[in-house]
């Protein structure tokens, strides 16, 4: 996801259906507390900024 893929590449390269991606997204979403792909992005590379220290 992090990459750009949409949900059907994704399903596609995890040899899963759309659907299954979508749920685990919407369980991901809720445990990050965010709403949408941009904001879990965002979250990631806040994070990733914050172990590098900056």
């Amino acid at each position: 996801m992090s990459e750009g893929l949409t949900t059907k590449q994704i399903a596609e390269k995890a040899y899963i259906s759309e659907n299954t991606v979508k749920q685990h997204l919407k369980r991901v979403f809720a445990k990050t507390d965010v709403s949408n792909r941009a904001e879990l992005v965002q979250l990631i590379w806040s994070a990733v900024d914050n172990r590098k220290g900056t």
